[in-house]
């Protein structure tokens, strides 16, 4: 427990794009930009804010097509690195929120680049850590 602690300001249905949270997962700060960004698995989208939580965008739809995004990791440049479960994929935006890539065919399996649902995604440097939840087992690689 953190003693005095208080909330400051939640954000919920009443400002939150218009749209209520259903089952949202994670939530990571944005050095480069200040902009602090949630998955909201339930709705299939990211939403993204400024510091102080006061709404700017949600990426769903095309091109993204998430479906049940879980935790995602940020650079020191801004690109977000999303574990996107359902499509057992991890897709990887620019700082501009365009897609730039992707880890996994999108097929499920432990064929040769194939991802079983994967939770979780971890990045420093060059290395990029995935938690391949249903193929149960933990992977890294090394991007230069």
């Amino acid at each position: 427990m953190i003693e005095g602690g208080k909330i400051i300001k939640r954000v919920d249905g009443r400002n939150s794009g218009g749209k209520v949270f259903d089952r949202p997962h994670d939530v990571e700060f944005d050095e480069s930009s200040g902009r602090v960004i949630a998955a909201d698995s339930g709705n299939n989208r990211l939403m993204i804010y400024d510091r102080d939580l006061n709404f700017i965008t949600q990426l769903c739809g095309a091109p993204y097509h998430f479906y049940e995004p879980k935790y995602l990791a940020t650079t020191p440049e801004g690109v977000i690195w999303l574990a996107d479960e359902y499509n057992s994929q991890i897709k990887i935006l620019d700082h501009t929120y365009r897609p730039i890539g992707f880890i996994g065919t999108g097929e499920k399996g432990l064929g040769k680049g194939q991802l079983n649902w994967p939770e979780g995604v971890f990045v420093k440097g060059p290395d990029v850590w995935i938690s391949d939840t249903y193929n149960n087992r933990i992977l890294k690689y090394r991007l230069r």
